[in-house]
């Protein structure tokens, strides 16, 4: 039996459209319709139950399931979910366990909308840690290669992303060609906004909370001398919850909202005395050391992301431009991610050094990465507001970050703020 047959594929996709139909979706409006294709070649559908106690809800795919075995099923070969589109949707990480319960990792998941069919992958594919039945045999062990750095990643649902992207619309109208990620430090650039306003990411669906001191956690959009702006006071962390996929909902809704441009901010440790605390870096390139991607696990071949030029060309040579018409030094360098949230040790800043690092901080890779994933061009800037460790006598503290931060940070906002005035659409647009 062939799940990948015009026949069977139509049978799916006509019972997932039915039973879609019948959807209890009084709160997101969202219906979702599944298929399951069992063993014997009977198909068993359900439909996503929404539940004011948003846990108890049941999604399509676990109603179809539902279906199959009590109908006498017991393993199921492909699975169709279909939505309402133009986003392909598939099983959320609950239901991906579901299906594994009762398949193997070559079961497919077929994702369509009430157009037709549009993509199609295998369960190991979204799923490549699974674990089922088989597995608690005294000859299988539960599957390795996690490394302590690679928490299974939580993307946030398309329909958050699609949702938070309407949300922003409607708050504040055309996305601005241009949003900010504010790093510590350089929150002063929301001092020079005029017509500011702002929405808490607790608002937003596909926004995860800041949980560090000197975060705000908010979007807020304005103009800075008529050019219109969004700025993220504030990010999600690696160190926080271990999961590096904490500013992906934020990135993607930038994108869906109509943002071309994403701006990194960050603080930093500076490895070279030419860039003393105070100084402003331009990220000419970055080193992944946790080597940790937003992008595990992520089906598609859109993940292979090209990362030669993360750092658009064109923006950094604009930026240099501009810092040497008002007499701004501003060295490129390259970046270093380290995990955190402890510092680094000297020992570790030496090998950073070794490796042509210029500056370490603990966040910005993964947000290029998510960033050019989806299709953003990205500009990188940092504050430095210590030397590395082994560098100073100082002892490292975040506290002293801060502390430092703040003192530069008039530098900082001022410099970014010119730089924001300065890239409207028409400059964009003459970009290569």
């Amino acid at each position: 039996m062939d799940p990948l047959s015009p026949d069977i594929l139509e049978r799916l996709r006509a019972a997932s459209q039915a039973a879609r139909t019948h959807a209890h979706v009084p709160y997101s409006h969202y219906a979702v319709g599944a298929a399951v294709l069992d063993d014997q070649g009977a198909i068993h559908a359900g439909c996503n139950v929404e539940n004011a106690a948003y846990p108890q809800g049941w999604c399509a795919e676990a109603t179809a399931l539902g279906a199959m075995l009590m109908a006498g099923g017991q393993r199921a070969l492909a699975v169709l979910v279909t939505g309402p589109g133009p986003d392909v949707i598939t099983p959320c990480g609950g239901c991906r366990q579901k299906l594994r319960e009762f398949g193997d990792d070559d079961l497919l998941i077929i994702a369509a909308d009430p157009t037709g069919i549009r993509q199609t992958w295998t369960l190991g594919q979204l799923l490549p840690a699974s674990f089922g039945p088989d597995h608690l045999s005294p000859q299988r062990h539960p599957p390795q290669g996690l490394t302590p750095c690679r928490a299974p990643p939580r993307w946030p649902p398309i329909a958050a992303t699609t949702e938070t992207a309407q949300r922003l619309q409607a708050l504040f109208g055309a996305a601005p060609a241009v949003a900010v990620i504010l790093g510590s430090g350089w929150g002063g650039v929301v001092d020079h906004l005029q017509d500011a306003q702002q929405v808490p990411y607790t608002e937003l669906p596909a926004f995860e909370p800041t949980g560090v001191e000197g975060h705000m956690g908010a979007v807020v959009v304005g103009r800075i001398s008529g050019q219109r702006v969004a700025l993220l006071a504030g990010r999600r962390h690696t160190y926080e919850n271990n999961d590096c996929t904490g500013m992906a909902g934020a990135i993607r809704s930038l994108k869906a909202w109509g943002v071309q441009v994403l701006v990194q901010t960050n603080a930093a440790g500076s490895l070279r005395t030419h860039m003393p605390p105070g100084s402003l870096m331009l990220i000419a390139d970055h080193i992944n050391a946790p080597q940790c991607s937003p992008l595990v696990g992520e089906p598609g071949n859109a993940r292979f992301v090209d990362m030669g030029a993360a750092y658009d060309p064109a923006l950094r040579a604009h930026a240099r431009a501009l810092a040497a018409a008002r007499g701004t030094p501003l060295p490129e360098g390259t970046y270093l991610w380290a995990l955190g949230p402890q510092f680094e040790t000297p020992a570790e800043i030496r090998m950073f050094a070794a490796w042509g690092a210029d500056a370490v901080g603990m966040s910005t890779v993964p947000e290029t990465i998510l960033a050019r994933h989806a299709g953003l061009r990205v500009l990188g800037l940092s504050l430095i507001t210590n030397m590395a460790a082994g560098l100073s006598h100082e002892p490292l503290t975040h506290a002293a970050t801060l502390a430092q931060a703040q003192a530069a940070g008039d530098t900082a906002a001022g410099f970014l703020a010119e730089l924001l005035q300065s890239l409207d659409e028409g400059t964009l647009a003459s970009m290569p």
